[in-house]
């Protein structure tokens, strides 16, 4: 059986919301999650609720959150928009992760990303070549022409990914992300796994609560 195949029959309730100014039933705001001051902007349209996920491939707390995540995707509240921002804090091995995101993505091919993570944390090839960019670009390259893009394709990709990246560390900043992986509802109530107990379970949980909660007081607005 595969690795999300089993979490995949996961179904997370969404929590309950009490009133426009509260906190979801059962989560605490300061405990559970925390409110972004000022609010960051979204690039959802009216009615939809953004969710980010701010994450490092290198990150083991991101590998283990990513089935979770997978399972949850395919039974998300339709209003929902998911959005993933690689988080490089100017360290090499970031960068060079947040590129390799950004590539794909502008390839169309982030039917990858899972098989990022598989290669680093569990094919323990970690994509990255000790601060060294040619033979980093050079451990990229045959990763994509492993799963058939073309090299010079990849590559021209990668080269106009850096834009991307500094716009990534500008939300990252905004939002005033600590840690990865960190969940951002909204742009307005940031959560991460270390809030919920280390239970991925109820950081979904919290997730629904937050989107239950964003809803509600864009309903009252």
């Amino acid at each position: 059986m595969g690795r999300f195949s089993v979490l995949a029959i996961l179904l997370i309730a969404s929590a309950s919301v009490a009133g426009e100014h509260e906190s979801p039933t059962q989560w605490q705001e300061g405990v559970q999650y925390q409110r972004v001051e000022p609010p960051v902007p979204t690039v959802v349209g009216s009615g939809r609720i953004e969710v980010t996920e701010y994450f490092w491939y290198g990150c083991p707390h991101c590998n283990a959150l990513e089935p979770y995540l997978v399972s949850w995707l395919k039974q998300k509240p339709g209003d929902v928009t998911f959005v993933r921002i690689p988080v490089a804090w100017d360290k090499p091995e970031r960068i060079a992760h947040a590129r390799l995101f950004f590539a794909l993505q502008r390839l169309g091919r982030m039917d990858l990303h899972d098989v990022v993570f598989e290669t680093i944390h569990v094919k323990r090839n970690h994509l990255f070549i000790a601060g060294d960019d040619k033979a980093t670009l050079k451990a990229q390259v045959e990763f994509a022409e492993a799963h058939g893009i073309a090299g010079k394709d990849f590559e021209a990709a990668y080269a106009d990914s850096s834009d991307d990246v500094t716009r990534a560390n500008a939300r990252a900043e905004a939002s005033h992300i600590a840690g990865v992986p960190s969940i951002l509802v909204g742009g307005k109530y940031v959560t991460d796994p270390g809030k919920t107990g280390g239970s991925q379970e109820n950081l979904i949980a919290v997730i629904n609560g937050l989107v239950d909660l964003e809803r509600k007081q864009s309903v009252a607005a």
